[in-house]
């Protein structure tokens, strides 16, 4: 074991970290991200994301970082929040298809 065990072990901490807080809420959701990648000719084809979205860290990170992330300057981040807070008080799923007909990829996101 050298220097960079311990030093990538911080990271790794760290996300194992966020993965208990966001489990561990009984309102987390879960976020869920495909892509599909039709006409792939370097790398994977499918591409499959699942991860925990505590809400109310997804908040604050938004309000504090959100003016900072590209396209988001002309976006009203407090809407985004409660569009998350009403999906996750409904029961009723988020889902976000989006089709790139050029090169033939589709992104489905599923908040749920």
């Amino acid at each position: 074991m050298n220097f960079w065990f311990f030093f990538l072990m911080i990271p790794l901490l760290i996300g194992v970290l966020f993965i208990a807080l966001g489990a561990s809420g009984q309102s987390s959701r879960w976020l869920y991200v495909n892509v599909d990648r039709r006409n792939a000719h370097d790398g994977p084809r499918n591409i499959t994301l699942g991860f925990p979205l505590p809400l109310g860290l997804t908040a604050w990170f938004l309000r504090t970082f959100g003016h900072n992330m590209r396209g988001m300057q002309n976006t009203n981040v407090d809407e985004i929040i409660q569009l998350l807070d009403a999906t996750g008080k409904s029961g009723a799923p988020l889902i976000i298809n989006a089709n790139d007909n050029e090169d033939g990829e589709h992104v489905q996101v599923y908040i749920g």
